[in-house]
């Protein structure tokens, strides 16, 4: 298992590399930089502040700093907020993104699991039909807009719903963000599953299970259910992935003090440091988050070991 967990993090370290490096020359070849303000820096100051974060410097000499920094888990200096460098900016933030986004992730994954799993059951019905016309809506409709209408529809007229901020971060801060985030995970978990599921009822071995008078309930969960979740497992590293930055749009919608606002907020202010730390550090996750469920896919189907 270790051999294997090396092998498939070897593999993905020249695509972080590659990836790294493309978003640091993009970063700096784009128009405008941190300091270019609406009211411009006397010069002597502006050249003052090139010179403490080398940016006076060639541009590989500065990519050569920089992955010096990476390579020391150092993401650099906030070229904008000079209270604070872009490792203590994402660790104040991160807590409140995880938070969400493990909140997401977790009911949408059981959401999708539970709707797929009677729509494979119930293939046809009225109700089948239904929940995946409710299911799915969430695929069709995008965070920016799902997001102000429950805001609209289901915030303001309750009482005990907030539409905005963190609060004593309880649940009614936190429900309306989270249907936000996990609509469009739940539907594709929930078209996954059903798939899946279809396609195992109808192999050899369920037939062989019902042929020996095993409950249906029984041939489910203890002869489908297994096999049919390998894609699901597969798909939750990127689903992951997909939640954290996804929560970018949700955070700034509904005001929360996680990364994502710090990210637009240092995009809108060219502040490098901090949009580049924050790239890295979402590549990193999601690099980690997808070799965790590489081996939780091998521990369910371990003939993916020996590939």
């Amino acid at each position: 298992m270790l051999r294997y967990a090396l092998r498939r993090l070897l593999t993905a370290l020249p695509v972080v590399a590659v990836a790294v490096t493309a978003c640091f020359f993009m970063l700096r070849l784009a128009p405008g930089g941190p300091f270019d303000q609406e009211r411009p820096l006397p010069p002597q100051i502006k050249e003052n502040l090139h010179r403490h974060y080398h940016l006076d410097r060639p541009l590989s000499e500065q990519y050569f700093l920089y992955i010096g920094k990476l390579a020391r888990g150092d993401l650099g200096p906030s070229f904008t907020d000079f209270t604070y460098t872009v490792n203590e900016k994402i660790a104040k933030g991160l807590p409140y993104t995880l938070e969400l986004g493990l909140w997401a992730l977790i009911i949408a994954t059981l959401a999708g699991m539970l709707s797929g799993t009677y729509s494979a059951l119930r293939p046809g019905a009225i109700s089948e039909v239904a929940l995946s016309f409710v299911i799915l809506s969430g695929l069709v409709l995008p965070n920016f807009l799902l997001g102000p209408l429950l805001q609209e529809y289901l915030g303001k007229p309750s009482p005990y719903l907030k539409i905005g901020g963190w609060g004593d971060g309880s649940w009614r801060y936190l429900l309306l963000p989270v249907m936000v985030l996990s609509a469009s995970h739940a539907a594709r978990v929930s078209r996954l599953m059903r798939g899946s599921l279809l396609d195992v009822l109808g192999a050899n071995f369920v037939r062989v299970a019902r042929s020996k008078g095993i409950g249906e309930a029984a041939v489910v969960f203890r002869h489908a259910l297994r096999p049919a979740l390998l894609p699901v497992v597969s798909y939750l590293g990127p689903a992951a992935g997909f939640l954290l930055t996804g929560s970018i749009v949700v955070e700034n919608l509904f005001g929360l003090p996680g990364v994502g606002k710090f990210f637009i907020d240092a995009a809108l202010n060219r502040d490098y440091g901090m949009v580049l730390g924050t790239v890295v550090f979402y590549m990193f996750l999601i690099l980690a988050l997808n070799l965790i469920v590489d081996l939780l896919y091998a521990l369910l189907d371990p003939r993916v070991r020996h590939r």
